[in-house]
């Protein structure tokens, strides 16, 4: 009897006979091929497949609304009724076969939509992560931080990993230069200062992607001061080639601009280079308003609108996610004394106190006050209503996605609101 991948045919003679012995010999070849030979062997995908192969098909079903089961690169039963769900709904025949019809009609509805990403950190995050993360393609990790000596320092957080095997979301690692005084200006310049710990640092990057099966890595500097600009460009340039080289990608999560020395503060990031030498840019659209600031709200409209059309310019609209944030500050009134806290928080505490919620109509953004201990408070937080913008500024510029900052501080409303403006089109 000849053995052959699931679902290989071997053809009978005209008449029902069987071949002839030289076609025997050239159907042995031919199984043979399609075993070994990587290019043969990725046209035709069956029940009983197993590998990275049937694991990107399982991804790809997903993406295009068909229920694979777990992405674990087996191709099971379920994965096999999707195959056929797939191949009746495009007018395929339908056999449950994956051979190079279905695979180019799959490439073709799965074509990705924007990202939806949501950066995994602090309390409620995995709360958060497990019951609305049907609504995300990418998760952030929130776990890692550089020393000036080029260290990666901290762990991959269980849930992510778990997530994402399970999900087939993607995930990455988020990189900080965070130290006990918050982003650190002088870690970032001692390790962009010295060789020797940044090719440290880029090494250890690659690895830890490949060690866990990151995506790649999110870079998140902040803090940079403008006489390291070129050290900074140079440094993500040498992250980049190490990753590139290990099939892995690089994102930047960028401070805020509005023009290439708009604010001054934040002349250490090129965006125009830094954009051509990594594959995304993340600008943070957010903090307009801050704890040590005014009151006022976090991210208006109008301003997001020039931080995003900036970045779009810098790198190419489809190379942007654009950052949206996903909480509040509590000020007291008159006074630059805040305090973040998360968008539920500020929802409830606006219901406790019986507070009318009012609208700011130039920062399209929701806030209210009321008195807490003699004084006077302003809370200023992001929810559905102001989010609704953002999101058809995504739609309108074209860009590639979005980052939220962070999971576990938004409100649940603006799942669905996201799942219907960011659905994919065609």
């Amino acid at each position: 009897m000849v053995a052959t991948r699931p679902g290989v045919r071997v053809r009978r003679a005209a008449g029902g006979g069987p071949f002839p012995a030289g076609r025997w010999v050239l159907a042995l070849v031919l199984v043979a091929l399609l075993g070994t030979h990587p290019v043969l062997a990725a046209a035709l995908l069956a029940q009983g497949s197993r590998g990275a192969e049937v694991a990107e098909l399982q991804q790809s079903l997903r993406a295009a609304g068909f229920d694979p089961g777990p992405i674990d690169g087996v191709f099971g039963p379920r994965t096999a009724a999707a195959v056929r769900a797939f191949q009746q709904s495009r007018g395929l025949r339908v056999d449950g076969i994956v051979g190079p019809v279905t695979r180019a009609a799959l490439r073709e509805a799965a074509r990705p939509g924007p990202v939806v990403l949501g950066y995994y950190y602090g309390p409620g995050a995995a709360e958060s992560l497990w019951s609305y993360g049907k609504h995300l393609t990418a998760v952030g990790d929130f776990s890692f931080r550089l020393s000036p000596y080029g260290d990666v320092l901290g762990e991959p957080d269980a849930n992510v990993l778990a997530f994402c095997r399970q999900a087939g979301a993607r995930g990455w690692m988020v990189v900080t230069n965070e130290s006990s005084q918050g982003f650190d200006a002088r870690v970032a310049h001692e390790l962009l200062a010295s060789g020797t710990a940044r090719q440290r640092a880029a090494v250890s990057l690659r690895d830890l992607c490949r060690k866990y099966g990151y995506a790649g890595v999110i870079l998140d500097l902040e803090n940079v001061v403008p006489d390291d600009r070129w050290a900074l460009t140079r440094f993500v340039g040498e992250v980049a080639g190490a990753l590139h080289k290990a099939g892995k990608q690089l994102a930047l999560a960028l401070p805020p601009k509005t023009g290439d020395d708009d604010p001054a503060w934040n002349a250490a990031y090129d965006y125009r280079e830094l954009a051509r030498l990594a594959d995304f840019i993340a600008p943070m659209a957010y903090d307009y308003h801050w704890a040590g600031s005014a009151p006022g709200a976090v991210a208006p409209l109008e301003w997001v609108r020039q931080v995003a059309a900036y970045a779009a310019r810098a790198a190419g609209p489809e190379r942007v996610w654009l950052g949206l944030a996903a909480y509040g500050y509590e000020w007291v009134a008159g006074t630059s004394r805040g305090a973040a806290l998360p968008a539920y928080r500020a929802r409830d505490l606006a219901l406790e106190n019986g507070a009318a919620h009012l609208w700011d109509d130039w920062a399209q953004a929701p806030y209210f006050e009321y008195v807490r201990a003699g004084s006077r408070r302003v809370v200023y937080y992001e929810n559905e209503y102001s989010l609704a913008g953002k999101l058809d500024l995504v739609r309108e510029l074209g860009l590639g996605g979005i980052t939220i900052w962070r999971l576990g501080t938004e409100v649940p409303e603006i799942w669905p609101l996201i799942a219907e403006r960011l659905r994919p089109e065609g």
